[in-house]
């Protein structure tokens, strides 16, 4: 159960110095309560109090990072709905796939058409956040080619799409240490899928059937592993906006924990403008 601004307040130091930038306690308090800011706002709390107010204080959509060093991307990590209540940090990432069936100089063209996409508008570089490589060829061996050839030549955050344990476990042998995203644990592997995660110290897409089925994935995978990123698998774009706006609320207004992740969502559209605008 949440606790309330009170039950806070009787843990903080009551010296309502303003270092956290509210005028009073009270006021960071209710503000904490709300899920407006997060508890290291406050300098001078007791440790106690951090351990006693860490689990209720804890963002309701988890911050994830993907991604190595300089290159890395932050996910999560919001507490209101809308951009005018609080500023919006963790702005929406790119990616663009590439898959598996390519090689050669086709695969090479691919990469350095994605390393090409970079433009500027109104005096900022604009340009994708991450690539993604998907095992469309159901052969661990290209996947594992694939994925050297795009690290090769990218520093982009990375995503790895196969539910195939095995082509993920030789894919992450050749990157695991750059923190790519593991895509995806399913009802099908998601054992298997952990364990990576857990060895390489990735973080791991939870892939549902709907609101769901994802949830009560989640809630198996999470007490073993936390740093998720969860897909309710739907493609078609008007139901797909709704999961996920759904999603949103039910992690900030309910405190759902189970939905209290960053979502990954799909493009499903053949034509590439029409793709564009589901983007």
């Amino acid at each position: 159960m949440a606790l309330t601004g009170l039950d806070i307040f009787k843990l903080l130091p009551k010296t309502n110095c303003k270092d956290c930038g509210h005028p009073t306690c009270l006021a960071f308090a209710m503000a904490l309560a709300a899920a407006k800011i997060s508890l290291d706002s406050c300098p001078h709390i007791t440790e106690e109090a951090k351990e006693t107010l860490g689990g209720a204080s804890a963002p309701p959509i988890k911050l994830v990072k993907v991604g190595k060093e300089g290159y890395v991307r932050e996910l999560g990590d919001e507490v209101v709905l809308f951009r005018h209540d609080k500023t919006f940090y963790h702005p929406t990432c790119y990616a663009v796939e590439i898959s598996d069936k390519l090689t050669g100089a086709e695969l090479e063209a691919k990469i350095d058409k994605v390393n090409g996409l970079v433009f500027e508008r109104v005096g900022e570089t604009v340009s994708i956040d991450m690539i993604a490589v998907r095992n469309d060829s159901g052969n661990p061996d290209a996947f594992e080619n694939a994925v050297k050839a795009v690290a090769g030549k990218t520093c982009f955050a990375t995503i790895l799409i196969s539910e195939d344990p095995v082509a993920m476990e030789k894919a992450l042998a050749v990157i695991g240490d750059a923190n790519p995203l593991i895509y995806a644990a399913t009802e099908a592997n998601y054992e298997k899928m952990v364990e990576l995660a857990k060895k390489y110290g990735c973080p791991l897409a939870v892939k549902g059937s709907g609101l769901e089925s994802t949830a009560a994935l989640v809630e198996k995978i999470a007490p073993s592993y936390k740093e998720l990123v969860i897909d309710t698998g739907t493609r078609e774009l008007s139901q797909a906006l709704a999961e996920i706006t759904q999603t949103r609320r039910l992690a900030i207004k309910k405190r759902f924990r189970p939905l209290g992740y960053p979502v990954i969502a799909f493009t499903a559209a053949s034509d590439p403008r029409e793709e564009v605008m589901e983007a």
